[in-house]
Order: structure tokens, then sequence, then C-alpha cells
């Protein structure tokens, strides 16, 4: 009997049943494509199943290669075809929206938005109806701990910095990660 309790003890100790969530966070995409697919591998990897995009998509048929996530998303200020984007997201069981976007994800409350207005990214941020806040834009990847924690992954493009960034956040240890992509 001690051997069998023992046992389970150990793998209470060891082996937590509740498993972290992964979320992926790419930004600044800026219709470079076999960058884009290399960082979704990247995620595949992970075992992610789950993206953020803090907008700059730019052109509808960059969605399509999200097919495979679920995406939550908002627009950003080189997002000028909207509706393709609309189109192209409602066709992959996307969420994408104009200024920002909310989601609740394992226990996480987390902001989207792509901080070309900083009015609205200042008052995401002293809010504090969120546990993230994550932020594009600048294409300069930062991770800022914090209540809320703000993410930018950088650009993902490398257009600006010659560096294709994205970002991974581990919803148990409410720690966010920069990963170079190529």
């Amino acid at each position: 009997m001690q051997k069998f309790t023992l046992f389970f003890h150990n793998i209470f100790l060891l082996h937590p049943f509740c498993n972290s969530m992964l979320i992926g966070i790419i930004a600044d995409t800026h219709d470079r494509l076999r960058v884009v697919e290399k960082a979704l591998s990247l995620f595949k990897e992970k075992d992610i199943t789950t993206v953020l995009h803090a907008g700059d998509f730019i052109s509808p048929f960059v969605i399509p290669l999200f097919k495979d996530f679920h995406m939550y998303g908002t627009f950003g200020n080189n997002d000028g075809e909207k509706k393709g984007l609309l189109t192209k997201c409602n066709d992959i069981k996307a969420t994408i929206q104009e200024y920002f976007c909310e989601v609740h994800l394992d226990n996480v409350d987390i902001a989207v938005t792509h901080g070309h207005i900083p009015s609205l990214l200042e008052l995401l941020v002293n809010s504090h109806l969120y546990h993230v806040v994550v932020t594009g834009h600048t294409h300069a990847p930062e991770i800022k701990e914090g209540n809320p924690t703000m993410i930018n992954p950088g650009e993902c493009c490398g257009y600006l910095s010659s560096r294709c960034t994205v970002a991974v956040f581990d919803t148990q240890k409410r720690k966010g990660e920069i990963i170079e992509v190529i």
C-alpha cells in the first residue's frame, strides 16, 4: 500500500494534470508568405493551435496560411483591403477586429491591438482588465513583464530590421518568449 500511495504522490508532484497552453503571437507579416509559412511551421512544432495576429497582414492571400490554427487578430494601419481580409478570415473561421480584439484563453485575458493608435494602446494597458496586451506596429520585438505583460513579437516579415521574429506565450507560466524564425 505504501508503494502505491508513494507512486500516486510522485505522479501528482512530478506530472501535474494542468498542462500549459502555448499561444503563438505574430505581427507585421506584410505578405512575406515564405517567412509566414516558416513561422507557422515553428508553431506547429511546438503543438501550438492558437495564434494571435497583431495586424498588418496586408493582403487577403496570406490568411489561408493560418487555416490550421484558431486565429484571433486585429487590423493594422497597412491593412487596406479589409473586406477581402474579413472574407478570408470568415472562410477559415478566424476572428479579426477593427482596432482591438479581446481573447480569453486558459484563464488568461488578452487584448490584441496593432499599436498604431497610441491612445487605444494606453487605454488597454491602463485598464488593468487584461493579463496580457499584444501589440505590433513598431516592428521591434519586446516583452515587458508586469500587470499587464506587454508583448510585441516584432516583425515576422523582417523588412525593417532583417530579423524575422514571433513570440510564444505560456499560459501556465505567464511568460512570453521572442523567437527568431529564420
